[in-house]
């Protein structure tokens, strides 16, 4: 009876509706030069997904909408469908946009961020008079 009263009424619809961390699931995995972002974003075209740096913030998100107007004798039937998703992470300091590059394949967003090279500590070594 108890498991009953704490079970989460909306349960029989847990299939309709995805969470968010269900939406883009990612992968992340660095290579000696850059780090690698693979996104799960399928059901998207390649033309409403948008990759942007803000400041230290890598923001990746999809917006689609359709809408549908069908008309018979009898009835007439207007659909629409509205959905969006986005996904920030976090970037090394300083990272550029020339740094960063996208492709979109198969419904995974496969986004490389090159590593910044670090200056050579000898480069910072002083002479002793």
């Amino acid at each position: 009876m108890r498991d009953l009263i704490l079970r989460d009424p909306f349960e029989l619809f847990s299939g309709f509706n995805m969470r968010p961390a269900d939406l883009m699931r990612t992968d992340v995995h660095e290579t000696p030069d850059a780090t690698v972002y693979q996104i799960e974003i399928p059901g998207y075209k390649k033309e409403e997904i948008n990759v942007s740096i803000d400041g230290d913030h890598l923001i990746v998100s999809a917006k689609t909408s359709s809408k549908k107007d069908e008309k018979t004798e009898h009835k007439v039937v207007y659909s629409e469908r509205n959905s969006s998703c986005s996904r920030v992470f976090n970037l090394p300091p300083r990272t550029k946009a020339e740094d960063v590059s996208a492709k979109y394949e198969d419904g995974i967003l496969n986004v490389t961020v090159k590593k910044a090279e670090l200056p050579d500590k000898e480069a910072n070594k002083i002479a002793i008079e």
